[in-house]
């Protein structure tokens, strides 16, 4: 269609060819309850007195799902979403640099990373600030934001080596070489960790972390380069399964709707400053075992 407004200083507008475009602040009612898509139909229903499904819709949840993976989990350089769009081009906001929304957040969703071996070989200095940068400016964002609480994502890599171990308890430490290059993932994820506790002793911001697993599930990409979604791919197309190693380092595995359940779980109960591991107790295998399975 042809268009009926412009940029109010425009000489299509100026000469009244066009109307002047409306600012949203002027036909969004305010005073209209928006409730979160992480509270209940029961919390909804106590706080603004109205009904509201959830969970989401499915397709609804595949659709978020998809964009966050697109354009976070497996971009080489994550971003968030802009409030102000405008323009051509690049539409989001790299987590690397400063939070500019001013919109009021009561929650931080921290899932910007690199997470497979062939990415974060590929950009290790990205995946490193990812997890740096990008954590300073979700805190300082935080800061400004009276109540709101973030939840980090970490990695069960961060436990370093502990030969012969799949099962790692919050309070276990290991050793990292830090000086070759793969260690920007988990580096940059404890450099992470160690940043929200100072945030939290310094200024009181409410923050929890969860230290993910081995995760699998329908939402993997195609490039996810992580063992056992290529084994998970070759098998879905009748391929033979290549071990490019004798496959002895033992994991855990956790289903990703699992993994998403306990997410919400450690964000709205979780305790101020603490770390959840999350994994299934059970699903423990070497990558051997996973690739005969």
């Amino acid at each position: 269609p042809e268009p009926t407004h412009g940029d109010p200083d425009s000489l299509e507008v100026v000469a009244g060819l066009l109307k002047p475009w409306v600012p949203v602040a002027d036909v969004l009612d305010f005073s209209l309850p928006c409730p979160s898509i992480f509270d209940t139909s029961e919390e909804i229903m106590e706080k603004f007195g109205i009904k509201a499904v959830r969970p989401l819709a499915e397709n609804t949840m595949r659709r978020i799902a998809r964009g966050v993976m697109k354009f976070v989990v497996e971009n080489p350089r994550p971003f968030i979403v802009q409030v102000n769009h405008s323009g051509d081009g690049f539409r989001g906001q790299e987590v690397t640099e400063p939070l500019d929304t001013a919109e009021r957040a009561d929650y931080i969703l921290h899932l910007a990373s690199n997470a497979d071996p062939v990415t974060y070989a590929r950009y290790p200095a990205e995946t490193l600030l990812t997890g740096v940068l990008g954590t300073r400016n979700v805190l300082e964002y935080a800061r400004r934001q009276p109540g709101c609480r973030i939840l980090f994502t970490s990695t069960f890599e961060v436990y370093g080596e502990q030969a012969g171990r799949g099962v790692y308890a919050e309070t276990d430490i290991g050793a990292l070489d830090f000086t070759r290059t793969r260690a920007a993932y988990p580096e940059g994820k404890r450099c992470a960790e160690t940043l929200l506790a100072c945030y939290g002793q310094e200024y009181g911001t409410d923050w929890v972390t969860a230290r993910l697993c081995s995760v699998y599930g329908p939402t993997m990409g195609e490039t996810d380069s992580k063992a056992h979604a290529q084994f998970i791919r070759a098998a879905l197309s009748g391929e033979d399964i290549l071990l490019k190693s004798p496959g002895t380092q033992r994991r855990t595995y956790c289903y990703l709707p699992d993994t998403v359940s306990a997410l919400f779980c450690v964000l709205t109960k979780g305790k101020r400053g603490e770390t959840y591991n999350v994994a299934h107790e059970q699903a423990v295998a070497t990558i051997a075992e996973v690739a005969e399975t």
